[in-house]
C-alpha cells in the first residue's frame, strides 16, 4: 500500500514539472523546433534558406488556422497564447538578417523572441489575447463573396487599365481600398464566419494591390494591364 501511495505521489510530482498545460504538447515541440531554426539563421545574420523556409511554411500551414489534429487524433482548438506565438514567429522571420533591417528595427527579433518564451511559460491567457485572433475555416478556391466583391472592382477599373479612359473617381478608389482592407490580410469574415485567405485569393489581391500603388503614384506601370487582366480572367473567365 505504501509503495502504491509513493507511486501516485511521484506521478503527481512529474505532472507538476511537465510543460505548461496551456500550451499543447505538439504545438510546443514544433514551436521549439522553429525557434531553434530561427535562432540559427539570426545567429548567422541571414534569411532562412530554402529548406528552413519550407519547414517554417509547414509550421504556418498547420497552425495559422487556429485548430489542428493533435497526436491524440482529436481536433484541438488553440488558445490566444498559442495563436499569438504563431504570429510572433512569423514576425521574427523578417528580422533574422539584421543587415537588411533599418536601424530602428534592430532588436525586434530579440523582443519578439522574449515574448514567445514568456507566452510559453504563461500561467493564464492575457485578456488582450483571448479574442485577438479567430479560428479560421478554410475554403478551396475563390470564396463566392470574394468573387462578388472583386468583380465590382474589375468592372470599375477595366476602362482605366485597358486604356478606354484616363478618368477615375474617388468612390472607385475607396472601393479598392475597402476591398484590400477586407481581403488582403490574413483572413476575412463573411456572415460571422472567419475564412483564411488562400493562395488563389492572394493572386487577385496582389494584382489589385499593384493597381492601388500605381494609382497612388499617379501613373499606371506597363505590367499592370497584364496582371489586372489575368486576375480578371480568374474571377470572370471569358466564354
Amino acid at each position: 500500500m505504501k509503495k502504491y501511495i509513493l507511486f501516485l505521489l511521484l506521478l503527481f510530482v512529474v505532472a507538476g514539472c511537465s510543460s505548461n498545460n496551456l500550451i499543447q504538447e505538439d504545438f510546443e515541440k514544433d514551436t521549439n523546433q522553429i525557434l531553434e531554426l530561427l535562432d540559427t539563421a539570426h545567429g548567422e545574420n541571414r534569411s532562412l534558406n530554402e529548406e528552413e523556409d519550407e519547414l517554417f511554411n509547414d509550421y504556418m500551414d498547420k497552425y495559422i488556422v487556429g485548430e489542428y489534429m493533435s497526436n491524440e487524433d482529436a481536433m484541438y482548438e488553440m488558445n490566444g497564447l498559442e495563436k499569438e506565438i504563431v504570429r510572433k514567429l512569423r514576425s521574427m522571420t523578417l528580422y533574422t538578417d539584421e543587415s537588411d533591417n533599418l536601424e530602428s528595427e534592430k532588436g525586434y527579433y530579440e523582443a519578439d523572441k522574449e515574448l514567445v518564451l514568456e507566452y510559453l511559460q504563461a500561467k493564464s491567457v492575457p485578456d488582450e489575447l483571448k479574442d485577438k485572433h479567430p479560428t479560421y475555416e478554410t475554403y478551396d478556391g475563390l470564396h463566392p463573396k470574394f468573387v462578388e466583391d472583386a468583380r465590382v472592382l474589375f468592372d470599375e477599373f477595366d476602362p482605366l487599365v485597358n486604356g478606354e479612359t484616363n478618368e477615375f473617381y474617388s468612390e472607385q478608389v475607396e472601393d479598392l481600398d475597402d476591398f484590400l482592407i477586407n481581403y488582403a490580410g490574413e483572413g476575412f469574415e463573411v456572415d460571422g464566419k472567419h475564412y483564411l485567405t488562400n493562395e488563389d485569393m492572394n493572386e487577385i489581391n496582389t494584382a489589385l494591390t499593384f493597381l492601388q500603388m500605381d494609382i497612388e503614384e499617379g501613373s499606371l506601370q506597363p505590367d499592370i494591364q497584364r496582371l489586372f487582366n489575368e486576375a480578371k480572367e480568374t474571377i470572370a473567365p471569358t466564354e
